[in-house]
C-alpha cells in the first residue's frame, strides 16, 4: 500500500509543478503586462478602469490556482528532505527536526520553502 501512496503523491507533486511552472507563471505574466498597459497615459479612464478590473480578476484567479496548488503540494518536512536530496544527489543534506510539532500549514510552508531554496 506505500508505494501506492508514494505513487500519488509523486503525481500530484509533478501535477503542482507543472502548473506552477507553466500556467502559474503564465498568469503573473499577464498580470505585468496589464499594469503596464494601465499606467499608458495616453489610455482613456474608461479603458483603465476596464482593464484595471480585469487585473483585479486575474489577481483573483492567479490567487484561486496557488490555493489550489497549495492543497495539491501539501508536504512534510520529511517530504520536502527526500525531494531536495533527489534534486541535489551530489551534497549531503543533513536535516534537524524542530523540537516542537508544527501546524500542518506551517510545516507545509517551511517544507515549500525548502524546496524552493533548493
Amino acid at each position: 500500500m506505500p508505494k501506492r501512496d508514494d505513487s500519488n503523491r509523486s503525481e500530484r507533486l509533478e501535477l503542482a509543478r507543472r502548473l506552477h511552472d507553466g500556467p502559474a507563471q503564465q498568469l503573473i505574466s499577464l498580470g505585468y503586462k496589464l499594469d503596464e498597459v494601465i499606467g499608458d497615459p495616453d489610455l482613456s479612464n474608461t479603458n483603465r478602469r476596464l482593464i484595471r478590473q480585469a487585473r483585479l480578476d486575474l489577481i483573483d484567479l492567479t490567487n484561486d490556482l496557488r490555493d489550489e496548488l497549495y492543497l495539491l503540494e501539501r508536504l512534510s518536512i520529511k517530504d520536502a528532505v527526500e525531494e531536495v536530496r533527489e534534486l541535489l544527489v551530489d551534497l549531503d543534506i543533513e536535516v534537524s527536526s524542530p523540537l516542537e510539532k508544527l501546524d500542518e500549514r506551517t510545516e507545509n510552508v517551511l517544507a515549500q520553502i525548502i524546496l524552493e531554496l533548493a
